[in-house]
């Protein structure tokens, strides 16, 4: 599955109108993105992986346990709240359009 042709309608498994970070995860992790982006396979995305994403956020703002790296947790909610502008718990079309302007759909 290629996530730069999941569309919000494809996300939004059960059609409310929204995505949860149930739906947000649940495509995700059937789409291998944290396993793709943990370069050495050892389970945990570190700041040199993170850099290589090519992402333009702070790694030590996602690091919430502070441990020097980022577990799929931390990744999928870091990246989920960023972009939840209205922090309404879910994602609407705008904030998942806003998400796939950024590029991390095609990563």
């Amino acid at each position: 599955m290629s996530l730069a042709g999941t569309s919000f309608t494809f996300q939004d498994a059960n059609d409310d109108g929204k995505i949860s970070k149930d739906e947000y995860y649940s495509t995700l992790s059937d789409a291998g993105v944290y396993s793709d982006w943990d370069l050495d396979n050892d389970g945990f995305i570190n700041e040199t992986e993170f850099d290589e994403v090519g992402f333009d956020y702070d790694f030590a703002t996602w690091d919430v346990d502070d441990n020097n790296y980022l577990d799929a947790g931390e990744i999928y909610d870091s990246y989920y709240d960023t972009y939840d502008d209205d922090e309404s718990g879910h994602w609407n079309v705008g904030e998942w359009d806003d998400a796939g302007d950024e590029g991390y759909f095609d990563v």
